[in-house]
């Protein structure tokens, strides 16, 4: 999954404030599960967990 495809998936902002802080972990988490595992099956499943 792509960067952009994660940013849409995972936005925040639009949350009310006191929402974000927590949304934005998941967020953060989708990233580095991105970055630091290869394009599989797994990846895709951690990120659909989320």
């Amino acid at each position: 999954m792509d960067k952009e495809k994660v940013n849409k998936l995972f936005r925040y902002e639009h949350l009310p404030e006191h929402m974000q802080h927590v949304s934005k972990q998941f967020f953060d988490l989708a990233h580095n599960i991105i970055a630091e595992a290869p394009p599989s099956s797994e990846q895709t499943l951690a990120l659909r967990s989320l």
